[in-house]
């Protein structure tokens, strides 16, 4: 990554801290949900890149995230039994994670975000390759948009891999693809600026004169306008913010932390679990653990081929009768 975009991956360091934190005991988790999913989305659209076929698109992402998909399943599955030893469970639990979504909770609660990704990625490109005219192509994703609202929001069904949701993730994603040169000119003074209105919408939903949630997973949204204007506002303060201190100390952190995101994002919960079960320490060390732990399991993932293939979606290339195979 070029030097001027390090503040992506600074970006996704502070979005994944937030969703530990958003999954913590503490009071301020309702406003992390505010953004935290729309924002990687918003920075999934940024980062789209429309150069692949569909067919190549579809082979290279489903690899990418389906086989680190499966890897951590098991993972997460050997740690429950390690905790409950009730074999009888197993079968649901593989029926539960081969659909994905809404059926995933617990230990697997982040994992309706993969899948959903993948869904509206690949939604995305039909899209684009089909609707050439780009005022007919933001018609179609506010029109999927106000659909979510009208008739999925607030549900309870479990849908395959979170498909419904998708409906609501396609705009976030468009907004990411469909903004680039603005986002490019973010600054500080943009930052500074989105803060006071955040701040201001936090203050109001404090003292209730605004009720406002927001739930991806759960299809928690109600307000048109406010699901649209919130995730923008904090993505507006998290890219400022990132690009003022990506060539800081705390930049360069969590700049590893964001090429570590998808890694802290499968592992924290179990991590948070195992510890509130064994362990009477404070939310806080609760929360540092659950993103040390799987920073160090990360770095081991990466040292291994096997395991960087299984669980970080990585291309292994072997050499098979003088030529050179990436698997």
């Amino acid at each position: 990554m070029s030097q001027e975009k390090k503040w992506i991956n600074v970006a996704k360091g502070i979005l994944i801290v937030f969703v530990v934190i958003g999954h913590s005991d503490y009071g301020i988790s309702k406003y992390v949900y505010w953004f935290h999913m729309p924002v990687f989305i918003i920075l999934s659209g940024y980062l789209f890149n429309n150069a692949y076929n569909l067919k190549e698109l579809i082979s290279k992402r489903s690899k990418r995230m389906l086989i680190p998909y499966f890897s951590f399943a098991l993972l997460t599955l050997i740690i429950i039994q390690l905790q409950s030893y009730n074999l009888n469970e197993i079968p649901l639990y593989i029926e539960n994670i081969l659909r994905g979504g809404r059926s995933l909770g617990y230990y697997y609660g982040v994992y309706w975000y993969i899948t959903m990704i993948l869904l509206i990625t690949i939604t995305f490109t039909i899209m684009i390759k089909n609707i050439k005219n780009r005022i007919a192509m933001l018609i179609t994703i506010i029109a999927m948009y106000i659909v979510a609202h009208l008739y999925i929001a607030n549900n309870d069904y479990k849908i395959f891999w979170s498909a419904d949701t998708a409906l609501i993730a396609l705009f976030y994603f468009g907004l990411g693809y469909y903004s680039k040169s603005i986002i490019n000119k973010i600054n500080t003074l943009y930052g500074i600026l989105a803060v006071f209105v955040g701040t201001f919408l936090v203050y109001y939903d404090y003292v209730g004169l605004i009720h406002y949630r927001l739930d991806m997973k759960s299809n928690l949204y109600n307000h048109m306008v406010l699901d649209a204007l919130i995730p923008v506002i904090f993505s507006v303060i998290i890219i400022s913010i990132s690009k003022l201190i990506q060539h800081k100390y705390a930049g360069l952190i969590l700049n590893k932390a964001g090429k570590m995101s998808m890694t802290i994002m499968y592992l924290h919960l179990p991590v948070m679990i195992v510890m509130r079960s064994y362990f009477n320490v404070s939310e806080w060390v609760t929360i540092i653990v659950a993103i040390s732990i799987p920073v160090g399991t990360h770095l081991i993932f990466e040292r291994i081929s096997l395991f960087s293939v299984l669980f970080l979606g990585r291309q292994h290339t072997i050499r098979y009768k003088d030529e050179s195979r990436s698997v």
